[in-house]
């Protein structure tokens, strides 16, 4: 899974993509899949 991913805040040069494993539910649980998605409410 591809994941956007800040250690502070800052202007957009702090945003890093990386890889993280994909995630797992419980029998209790739904994993969704997300195509898009805003970095904030005006997006």
């Amino acid at each position: 899974m591809r994941a956007l991913r800040f250690t502070e805040f800052g202007d957009p040069g702090v945003l890093h993509v990386t890889d993280l494993p994909d995630p797992t539910g419980t029998a209790r649980e739904a994993v969704i899949r997300i195509e898009a998605a805003s970095v904030n409410p005006s997006d």
